[in-house]
């Protein structure tokens, strides 16, 4: 089940304004706030503001301009053209901030911004990036093995159009450090939420991957997907109740959360997944080429109208993995892995809409597990 954290943190920083917002897509009503933590102490502040930004001008070239090694660079409240860059100019300890309501309004086909922390820790703040990209789009996040990303509070509500390859979050292969995604709301894209598994694979890095306090409405191919060694999936919450774009390869198949490659020690754990679309596949998969990896499914509410397997194992992947407290209902395949015990099966039940909505504001506004950094 997903926790509910009534209070804010007491402590945020100037950085860390609440945005409170209001957001409807078929019938999933959001209304809720970003808590957001402190800004690190950087070598040099800049306000673009003070540098001349103002609302409805391009945003990129003071991003450019600004976001270098050692700056925390804070962005005045306000609506912003976005040609979809600027994100890349740092690769040591430096952070772009949103002040209150931020908003990147995207201008062109694609948004596309390889970021790469070599030491350090690279940080992105409180952001909502607006438009629909038709082209190829990401952030790919990638770290050194000593180095950190840390994204809290980016919201991409707008999605993507139709057979596009694209998605709010990439992990490559070469991530080794570690990527840290808390706090972030995303909805209505094409190919995968936020797709993280890559470090997992043979030739990957193996870097780890913390996604928490995070929402996923009506994404394609998987809302979430990782495979590397020691990262977890915690308090996040999947709701599939509407269509999602098709990909590139005009495909739909709209799961959950998807382990795909045969990391150790990986954990789900105080998360909800909702599967009432008809296009929408398993809650839960172990991919087969998952086998030989480990993990815990911990606390967790399924609720599966669909044809898939409430958690779907391929070949023989969930040898190594445990399951606690899981309890899976609705009107679909309810099954799951013959070996996993503490698992209940409830029935079928329409959950009140002001529920969902007052779990998923409840998820965005979370603060986050410490124990896990």
């Amino acid at each position: 089940m997903v926790s509910d954290h009534p209070e804010a943190n007491a402590e945020a920083s100037r950085s860390c304004s609440r945005r409170p917002y209001l957001g409807a897509v078929g019938g999933f009503l959001l209304a809720g706030s970003i808590v957001t933590q402190p800004v690190m102490a950087t070598a040099s502040t800049v306000d673009l503001g003070e540098q001349g930004l103002a609302p409805g001008e391009t945003i990129d070239p003071y991003l450019d301009e600004h976001l270098v090694d050692g700056a925390t660079v804070h962005i005045p409240a306000g609506s912003y053209k976005w040609d979809g860059s600027g994100f890349e100019g740092a690769e040591a300890n430096a952070a772009v901030v949103g002040e209150g309501d931020v908003s990147l309004d995207l201008t062109g086909d694609s948004f596309r911004n390889n970021i790469r922390a070599e030491s350090g820790t690279i940080e992105l703040r409180n952001v909502t990036v607006r438009g629909k990209p038709s082209e190829k789009s990401h952030f790919r996040l990638e770290t050194s093995e000593a180095a950190t990303i840390i994204v809290d509070g980016l919201e991409f509500p707008d999605g993507a159009e139709e057979e596009t390859k694209c998605r709010p979050f990439y992990v490559p292969r070469d991530h080794a450090g570690t990527v840290d995604i808390r706090n972030c709301y995303y909805s209505s894209f094409s190919d995968n939420g936020i797709y993280a598994s890559s470090p997992g694979y043979d030739d990957g890095a193996g870097g780890r991957v913390l996604i928490e306090n995070c929402v996923a409405h009506n994404i394609n191919i998987a809302a979430i997907r990782v495979g590397s060694s020691e990262s977890v999936v915690k308090n996040c919450l999947i709701v599939n109740d509407g269509p999602a774009p098709e990909s590139e390869r005009e495909q739909v198949n709209m799961r959950g959360i998807r382990v795909r490659n045969p990391g150790e020690n990986i954990r789900i754990e105080d998360c909800e997944i909702s599967m009432r679309h008809e296009a929408a596949g398993a809650p839960i998969q172990i991919h087969e080429e998952a086998e030989g990896g480990s993990g815990i499914i911990r606390n967790v509410t399924i609720r599966n109208d669909g044809d898939s397997e409430a958690i779907d194992e391929g070949d023989a992947a969930a040898e190594g993995w445990e399951v606690s407290n899981v309890d899976i209902a609705g009107t679909g395949d309810l099954s799951y892995p013959e070996g996993f015990e503490s698992v209940s099966i409830g029935e079928a039940r329409d959950p009140a809409t002001a529920d969902v909505d007052s779990r998923a504001a409840s998820v965005l506004s979370a603060e986050i597990d410490q124990s896990l950094r």
